[in-house]
């Protein structure tokens, strides 16, 4: 149970002890319990804040504030060259992606407001810390060579009915990665040809597939039996393919299939079929519904892609440019 004995306020230059904040960050996490918030955030904001708390430790900072918090932001560009890797982890070897700093900046803003809301703080010492720029990554989905290059390795993996599946799954129906990963027997229609999806917040859709990807999931679904609780996707062990497991086995078909100038990843497959949705003549209001999105905006990055390739394509193979040349012959004007 957390202590109800609440820790000091914030200090007079308006800082804060690092002893106070981890008793804050428990009441913060307690407090989106309440609020319903998903297990994955949940775990999301615990890691953000542990791993801050561990930053300011290792500093040897009793307080945190303005200072304190620009080093933590600042130590993101170095804290992979640490011979003990980032946080401690020897797993953390690489560069982080700006997009996950602006991650950390979201969640840590929304901690100190919280703190500020509840009178704990008198303002929040993440207001003088601007969010990271960052450009978000450029949409390039898969060509239609590319999926059935990736369709083909597939059948030579170790387990060729269950890849082929996952392949076929993910670019028809645009699921997301832990979508995926969370499939039961009891969430998927055949007769119908959807399946429900736990999405992100927890929330609850409905998703597609066509008679392809439908086949080769009851093709892979009639080597073992599947009760209504089982997971649809096994991993070696018999266990639920975890995010990482499905990772790996799209990078080793990229390798296989050869595949160039393209992130091969499982949302490669999400833009794929957002795309090609378009430009099979699907409105973006459906494709917002399909996906799962909450508004147009990330919707709308797929429009301006595919009305970009129809554009291409059309310039391509105009019907006049591409018509054979014929002489013009000169004849009188027409009266109009």
């Amino acid at each position: 149970m957390l202590d109800t004995r609440l820790p000091c306020k914030s200090l007079a230059d308006g800082s804060l002890r690092v002893q106070d904040l981890e008793s804050f960050a428990k009441e913060w996490l307690n407090d989106g319990v309440y609020l319903r918030l998903s297990k994955k955030t949940l775990a999301n904001r615990g890691i953000y804040l542990r791993n801050l708390i561990w930053f300011l430790k290792r500093e040897g900072f009793e307080t945190v504030g303005f200072r304190e918090l620009k080093q933590f932001f600042c130590y993101f560009d170095t804290g992979h060259e640490d011979p003990e890797g980032r946080w401690g982890n020897p797993q953390e070897k690489t560069p982080v992606k700006t997009s996950t700093v602006a991650t950390y900046h979201r969640h840590i803003r929304a901690f100190f407001q919280w703190m500020v809301k509840n009178e704990y703080l008198a303002s929040s010492p993440m207001n003088k810390i601007d969010a990271p720029k960052f450009r978000q990554d450029a949409i390039q989905p898969f060509s239609e060579e590319q999926i059935e290059a990736l369709l083909k390795a597939a059948q030579y993996t170790d387990y060729p009915k269950r890849d082929y599946a996952i392949v076929s799954f993910l670019v028809d129906s645009g699921v997301r990665l832990a979508e995926l990963c969370g499939l039961r027997r009891k969430h998927i229609d055949f007769s119908n040809m959807t399946a429900r999806v736990l999405g992100k917040g927890d929330k609850e859709r409905t998703v597609y597939f066509g008679m392809k990807a439908s086949k080769a999931l009851r093709d892979y679904l009639r080597e073992e039996d599947r009760k209504e609780e089982d997971p649809i996707f096994l991993s070696r062990r018999g266990e639920a393919l975890t995010d990482t497991g499905v990772q790996q086995l799209i990078d080793r078909l990229g390798e296989a299939a050869e595949i160039r100038g393209v992130r091969c990843s499982p949302h490669t497959f999400r833009h794929t079929c957002a795309v090609q949705f378009l430009r099979s003549g699907g409105n973006q209001f459906s494709l917002m519904k399909l996906l799962g999105h909450n508004d147009l905006r990330m919707t709308s990055r797929y429009v301006l892609l595919a009305e970009a390739d129809l554009e291409n394509q059309h310039r391509a193979h105009s019907p006049v440019d591409n018509m054979k040349k014929i002489p013009l012959r000169r004849t009188k004007a027409a009266k109009v």
